[in-house]
């Protein structure tokens, strides 16, 4: 494991998966808003 972290940089991979589940998250919310049955602010 330690092998991984010698060929990537530490704050550079984590501050990108950092982003990307974020990112995720919010597309998740948005699409499930978007929904009817779902949507949480509408009822």
């Amino acid at each position: 494991m330690y092998k991984m972290w010698q060929t990537f940089n530490p704050r550079g991979t984590l501050t990108a998966l950092f982003a990307f589940l974020t990112l995720l998250a919010f597309i998740i919310h948005f699409i499930v808003l978007s929904t009817e049955n779902f949507n949480w602010l509408a009822q």
